[in-house]
């Protein structure tokens, strides 16, 4: 593996993840997990611009939220919500270092679940079923629990810039049945092909990775987001949902099933389209206005413009 690495930041990387991995199996979780929160907060120190960029989107979602705090205490509740971001984070990633030591009844130990039978029940019409999430703080850890619940999963990922650190996580969630495709130009045939299977495709449509998606409101903000979770369900003839997975106290999770998407059927292509990200991005702004820690999100938000009249008005209507 070493040797298909093609530089020495790509060798350093992949050492320290390898160390990590092996560490992190010394610990029960939640002795890990407390020793996870004091390392996020060294990080949150040591990574000006990442903590710089939250800290602003931060901000900016707790006034949006309609948060009247000020002076000292507004900023003390600014990092404090910061820091949490950076903790989530890395419970995040000390969850992909050991999914293959979970098993099915490990993980019910630790999630709860609110109406996520329905997922079951939407499986059941044999199309397949779409399921769009945000970058929430347990998606590795519910992707699992889902695929042990219904089947093999197909998940979107962006591919990691360490070559060896992908390979990683290729393989972590090739052990609990959860196929990774990589956004490109066949990836669009690849989660068609799962709904055909009558498989359970998830996608994050928080953000556009590939510049080529639509304009939306969200946050308040000219956001671009991802054409892929609509189009997928009206090509396909599937199901889509929302759903959302939180971090509730220091171990536990909960897996929630937020709404089945139902677009009017005498609306036209583009208007459905429309009508289903709006009613995505409706939930994902609820559940972050409400807690911003939940959201891992390392992209600028606070300095995005704000949104056109006319894209406002479209959210709105919805």
């Amino acid at each position: 593996m070493i040797l298909m690495l093609r530089t020495l930041g790509e060798i350093v990387g992949y050492v320290a993840m390898v160390i990590a991995n092996l560490s992190c199996r010394f610990f029960p979780r939640r002795v890990a997990y407390a020793v996870t929160n004091h390392l996020m907060v060294v990080f949150y120190f040591i990574y000006r611009e990442s903590r710089k960029t939250i800290l602003a989107n931060t901000e900016y979602i707790l006034r949006l939220s309609g948060d009247k705090s000020e002076g000292p205490e507004f900023k003390k509740k600014v990092r404090r919500t910061t820091k949490q971001v950076f903790i989530n984070f890395g419970k995040q990633i000390y969850d992909m270092m050991l999914m293959t030591r979970y098993n099915r009844s490990a993980l019910e130990k630790v999630f709860d679940f609110e109406h996520v039978e329905k997922i079951g029940e939407l499986l059941k019409r044999g199309k397949g079923v779409i399921g769009v999430t945000a970058h929430f703080s347990s998606w590795e850890l519910c992707a699992t629990m889902l695929a042990m619940q219904y089947g093999r999963i197909n998940a979107v990922f962006m591919e990691h810039p360490n070559r060896g650190v992908n390979n990683f996580y290729v393989r972590q969630r090739a052990s609990k049945n959860i196929k990774a495709i990589m956004p490109g130009k066949d990836s669009f045939r690849e989660c068609l092909n799962a709904l055909q299977r009558g498989e359970l495709l998830a996608i994050v449509g928080d953000i556009d990775f590939m510049n080529s998606g639509m304009e939306v409101a969200f946050l308040g903000k000219r956001f671009s987001v991802p054409k892929g979770p609509p189009l997928l369900a009206l090509r396909s003839g599937s199901p889509i949902f929302c759903a959302a997975f939180l971090r509730t106290g220091q171990s536990r999770i909960r897996l929630e099933f937020g709404k089945t998407i139902e677009p009017p059927e005498d609306a036209s292509v583009d208007e459905k389209i429309k009508f289903i990200t709006h009613e995505y991005l409706r939930y994902f702004e609820k559940i972050i206005l409400r807690d911003p820690s939940q959201w891992i999100m390392f992209y600028e938000l606070a300095n995005l413009p704000p949104a056109d009249p006319e894209l406002q008005k479209e959210a709105e209507a919805v």
